[in-house]
């Protein structure tokens, strides 16, 4: 909650028009010191460990980033709903934090291509809304042109899965990474559909519209 807050507070801090650089630099150093003297209470006091906190710090920015775009600022389509890519990476760095303590639940484990079908899903969603927060971006590469919404979270998976090599209760699975890889390109795929469609229904209402004379 006092992440939560401090993010929607800092995103919105520039439409407030606070006179003075000083002041400014006062009140974000004020917020953030606030949300950060909460969270070292709970350590203090005992009630959390320190994954807890981090844990908490990162869902409460990813949430207050998403209540920040999708209802505090005027948006619409696309560029309204692409904020709720900040829950998503939230949602693939407690997965992974979980992975990395065996706090995974082995119920859900157990199941056929359970762990393939979770990387296809959670890497697969994060393409889905970078792609709509870069609007379709891409980078040429070798006369080939690479969305960016597949390369960055691309090479975060592929240094990640190197990186499971070096935990005694993880290790690397190219099957993960494939599943990785075809989730990215099928949710691309569909943002690119998402784009599209909102391309054209904002030509049709331009088009529509009445002449000025």
């Amino acid at each position: 909650m006092a992440f939560a807050t401090a993010t929607v507070l800092l995103l919105g801090f520039p439409q407030l028009a606070v006179p003075g650089k000083w002041r400014q630099r006062l009140w974000t150093g004020a917020i953030l010191a606030g949300a950060t003297l909460i969270s070292y209470s709970r350590l203090y006091l005992g009630h959390h460990y320190p994954s807890d906190v981090l844990a908490g710090m990162v869902v409460g920015c990813a949430v207050g980033a998403a209540a920040y775009g999708v209802v505090a600022i005027e948006q619409s389509g696309a560029a309204r709903w692409r904020w709720l890519l900040w829950p998503q990476v939230a949602v693939v760095i407690l997965a992974t934090q979980m992975a990395y303590m065996a706090m995974l639940p082995l119920a859900l484990l157990e199941w056929p291509f359970a762990d393939k079908v979770l990387h296809f899903l959670l890497f697969g969603m994060v393409a889905f809304w970078l792609n709509l927060w870069m609007d379709g971006k891409k980078v040429r590469t070798y006369g080939i042109a690479v969305p960016l919404a597949i390369l960055i979270p691309l090479s975060l998976a592929f240094t990640e899965e190197c990186l499971q090599s070096l935990s005694p209760v993880r290790t690397f699975d190219l099957m993960d990474l494939s599943g990785d890889v075809l989730g990215m390109y099928t949710f691309w795929w569909i943002s690119e559909r998402f784009i599209l469609s909102a391309c054209v229904q904002s030509w049709r209402g331009w088009s529509n519209r009445p002449p000025k004379w």
